[in-house]
């Protein structure tokens, strides 16, 4: 699978982070003390339209609606921030709710590369979604949520096969259930939202 998560330090006042494939969305969390701006097209500048601010220790998720396998971060030279490319406009970088309502938890800044087998699938003995697999995500807990995103070119079979994540784990594996079995290996990652964050 493609690389998704990089961790980036400007190196000038505008950085060029490139990935081996295209997405629709970039994730930044400013690691930094000042203001970064994200962008999809080089000539942007601040302030311009098709720019977003992030400030500093904070996250947010630029989204594109079209495909880029670049994203440009403008800010000061040796500022850092942390990019995940992603398919979808959730930030990974937020807190995850706690069960019981408000509160916490928290995002344990653990997303791993997964690919799903088109063979493997059981028979889950759920009316709902009749089969299911289990896959190996190593340094996962059995009380971790795991929210899985599979890239673009995965996507619309993952739908058309109605996968969806188990919504529990165990040790070092995510469970993904589906309507049928899907047509074709999918490729994605898995985030790991942990309790406190730790």
């Amino acid at each position: 699978m493609a690389d998704r998560k990089k961790n980036v330090t400007l190196a000038a006042d505008r950085e060029a982070v490139t990935f081996s494939v295209r997405w629709e969305a970039f994730a930044v969390r400013n690691d930094g003390s000042s203001d970064v701006f994200v962008t999809v097209f080089p000539g942007k500048e601040a302030g311009d339209d098709e720019v977003l601010r992030v400030p500093a220790g904070e996250s947010a998720v630029y989204w594109s609606g079209a495909r880029y396998d670049t994203c440009y971060i403008l800010g000061t030279a040796g500022g850092a921030v942390t990019i995940i490319a992603q398919t979808d406009r959730a930030n990974p970088f937020k807190s995850a709710p706690k069960g019981g309502g408000g509160g916490g938890g928290g995002y344990s800044d653990m997303i791993a590369d997964i690919t799903v087998a088109n063979t493997g699938w059981g028979n889950s003995g759920n009316v709902y979604f009749p089969y299911k697999t289990d896959v190996t995500v190593s340094g996962v807990k059995a009380a971790d949520v795991a929210e899985v995103v599979f890239d673009f070119d995965s996507l619309v079979t993952a739908q058309e096969a109605g996968v969806a994540p188990a919504g529990e784990t165990a040790a070092d594996t995510v469970t993904l259930y589906a309507d049928v079995i899907p047509a074709r290996v999918l490729t994605g990652a898995v985030i790991i939202h942990r309790k406190g964050g730790v």
